[in-house]
Formats: structure tokens, C-alpha cells, sequence
């Protein structure tokens, strides 16, 4: 009844594992690019706004820029929210488990379910090359790390400008 010889369970488990195999570089290399694409492009919008008439964005230019940067983030924010909930679901099958009727299971059933409950402990997770798992807190170190690195090429280029 829940999965008859536990094959079920594997099947999936090793598909998750296989998934997670051929992607962790390729995300790897997405969150970096993301990191580094939305710093930069934070850099020249506040750049050329900041510089006024010399590099002075049109009106149809600014909000298009802006909507990039947006969607920069935004898919970047899809990737750490889907791991984030893959992350809870995967957790939470352990009790779900555990809140069925399980002394009604054959004894078969309740062994599955064992393995099932053993397995759910460690949650599956999506990751950026076995370096860290896409999460919400994911999500705001990149925010964080990429105005950190956005502010020091600002300040750099405020000391060359008055070095001119």
C-alpha cells in the first residue's frame, strides 16, 4: 500500500540524486553569473544616474534597465525559492509519515514506511556545485555580497574621479 518493496522510494531518490548530479555545476555557474550580472548592472544604472548629464539615461532607457535588473534577480529568486520548498517538503514527509495511520499497515507497510521516515531526515536539496543549497538565505547573501562588491566599485571609481 504505501511502497511495495520500498522500490518506489529508490526510484525517486535516485532521481533526485541524478538530477542533482547533472546540475550542481551548471547552477554553480548560473549563481555566480547572476551574482556578478546583477552587480554590475546595479553599478552602471547608479553610475549613470549618478554622473547626470554626461551618461544620462533617456526615459524609455531607464525603466528598461531597471526591468532587467529585476529579472536578473528575479531568476536567481525562482531557483533559491524551489529549492527552498523543495527543501520543506522534503522534511516535511518524515511527519506526515508519522501522522498516518501506520498501526493499521501491514507489516511490510510499516517497514516502508520506516525507511521512508529514515530517509525524509536528511532533506533533499538543490545545490550550486555541492557548495551551498539554493535557499532564501541563499538569496540574500547574493543580494547582500553583490551590493557589498557594487559599493567598492563605486568608491573605487569616486577615488580615480578625484585623483583626475
Amino acid at each position: 500500500m504505501v511502497l511495495h518493496s520500498s522500490g518506489g522510494i529508490y526510484l525517486f531518490l535516485r532521481f533526485a540524486e541524478s538530477m542533482e548530479e547533472s546540475f550542481n555545476a551548471l547552477l554553480l555557474v548560473h549563481m555566480l553569473f547572476c551574482t556578478l550580472q546583477f552587480c554590475f548592472l546595479s553599478y552602471s544604472l547608479l553610475s549613470a544616474i549618478d554622473n547626470g548629464e554626461k551618461d544620462q539615461l533617456s526615459l524609455y532607457q531607464l525603466p528598461s534597465f531597471i526591468i532587467y535588473v529585476i529579472s536578473s534577480l528575479l531568476q536567481l529568486f525562482i531557483y533559491c525559492y524551489v529549492g527552498e520548498k523543495l527543501e520543506i517538503e522534503s522534511t516535511e514527509l518524515s511527519y506526515a509519515a508519522y501522522q498516518c495511520d501506520w498501526y493499521k499497515l501491514t507489516a511490510l507497510d510499516v517497514r516502508d514506511l520506516t525507511l521512508v521516515m529514515l530517509r525524509a531526515k536528511t532533506p533533499l536539496k538543490i545545490t550550486a556545485g555541492k557548495f551551498c543549497s539554493f535557499s532564501f538565505p541563499l538569496f540574500c547573501d547574493i543580494v547582500k555580497n553583490s551590493a557589498g562588491y557594487m559599493s567598492v566599485l563605486l568608491a573605487v571609481n569616486e577615488q580615480s574621479d578625484k585623483q583626475r
